[in-house]
């Protein structure tokens, strides 16, 4: 899917870039992985803490706080800061939990801003008590975020 993306991003001679928690860098990876990407992929920001969310995206403590930055509004604000900042057409951004915790459930919240459109998407996604490991958890979430960019950009 990656492969596939940076393609059409190269015909279409548009940019994308990411902002990442839950991921941590994975999305950014999977886009440089392949050949030619750094004609398309502008970069990306790993903000994990809310302290980074708010000097290197802008978003208030205030916003975060609450929901330890796990929640739509947090993914709506990392993915359009993002692409505000490497000004990129199309933006992905990333936030969630990994591994269950006080009673949450590995669960993502991706966001998709499309500059060209002007048009903004966002999915929540809740594994349920998946019985796997964090890493494999992160993996997942990044293919998530791929056939999402890939059903509501690429194909609609």
């Amino acid at each position: 899917m990656n492969k596939e993306i940076v393609n059409w991003l190269l015909d279409n001679n548009k940019t994308i870039s990411v902002a990442e928690s839950l991921t941590g860098g994975l999305l950014a990876n999977s886009f440089v992985s392949v050949s030619g990407a750094s004609k398309c992929f502008k970069g990306g920001i790993v903000a994990y803490t809310l302290e980074i969310k708010e000097k290197l995206l802008d978003i208030p403590l205030s916003d975060t706080i609450k929901t330890d930055g796990v929640d739509k509004n947090t993914s709506k604000l990392m993915a359009i800061k993002v692409s505000e900042k490497l000004k990129s057409d199309y933006a992905i951004s990333t936030t969630g939990i990994a591994e269950k915790y006080d009673d949450r459930n590995e669960q993502v919240y991706i966001t998709i801003v499309d500059n060209v459109k002007k048009t903004l998407y966002t999915k929540h996604i809740d594994l349920h008590n998946v019985k796997t490991n964090r890493n494999k958890v992160r993996k997942i979430f990044v293919k998530e975020c791929l056939k999402l960019f890939l059903e509501k950009i690429i194909k609609n």
